[in-house]
């Protein structure tokens, strides 16, 4: 039997998962992410990706995009999304730098 624990976790980290892609894709800004995030902290019932889309922050087009990079990334890394997000966060960290003026 599956720990409800375990599967409560794996959504968890899907759900910040997408919510890293969108952002790298440059389909929400840094403001939107952290207002989805705390958003979505209250209703955990819902996929971060069903309020995006409720917003209006993203079309049913984005959504389908963002999750096939989602499964991709999740192949990636052996189903582990928790290393999905950090190699991300790690990507956008390194664009981020580089974009900066010297």
């Amino acid at each position: 039997m599956a720990d409800p624990s375990h599967e409560h976790a794996l959504d968890t980290d899907a759900n910040l998962l997408f919510g890293v892609l969108t952002l790298q894709a440059d389909l929400i800004d840094a403001a939107r992410f952290v207002e989805a995030c705390t958003l979505w902290s209250t209703r955990k019932d819902a996929a971060l990706a069903d309020l995006l889309v409720e917003r209006g922050w993203i079309t049913a087009d984005d959504r389908s995009e963002v999750e096939n990079l989602l499964q991709r990334k999740l192949r990636k890394h052996g189903g582990n999304a928790d290393i999905g997000e950090e190699a991300c966060v790690q990507e956008y960290a390194a664009v981020d730098q580089r974009d900066e003026p010297r």
